[in-house]
């Protein structure tokens, strides 16, 4: 019969070597699903900027209107108090006159 001593170091090796491998595919595989996680957050995240950039530029183009249009408002309010200032004065005038 064979000696079964003979293939204990054998079987120690192949067992260590097993474990070995089913360490790193596990890492890997336990690594690969976090990496994965990880670069759907990130374009998840690329999704919500865009969207915030595109929310951005439009709000940035209403107040740029929102700022012309006040312009434009006070404008015609200077213009306005200027004419009624003027015919305060006309006023004014004729009352002194008479």
């Amino acid at each position: 019969m064979a000696d079964p001593t003979k293939w204990d170091w054998a079987d120690a090796v192949a067992g260590g070597l097993m474990g070995i491998l089913t360490g790193m595919a596990t890492v890997y595989g336990w690594f690969s699903t976090k990496i994965c996680t990880v670069h759907d957050r990130i374009d998840q995240v690329h999704e919500r900027v865009g969207v915030h950039a595109t929310h951005i530029a439009v709000l940035t183009a209403h107040h740029e209107a929102n700022l012309q249009f006040q312009e434009r408002i006070d404008t015609a309010l200077t213009a306005l108090n200027r004419k009624t200032d003027d015919q305060t004065n006309i006023l004014l005038e004729l009352k002194r006159r008479h």
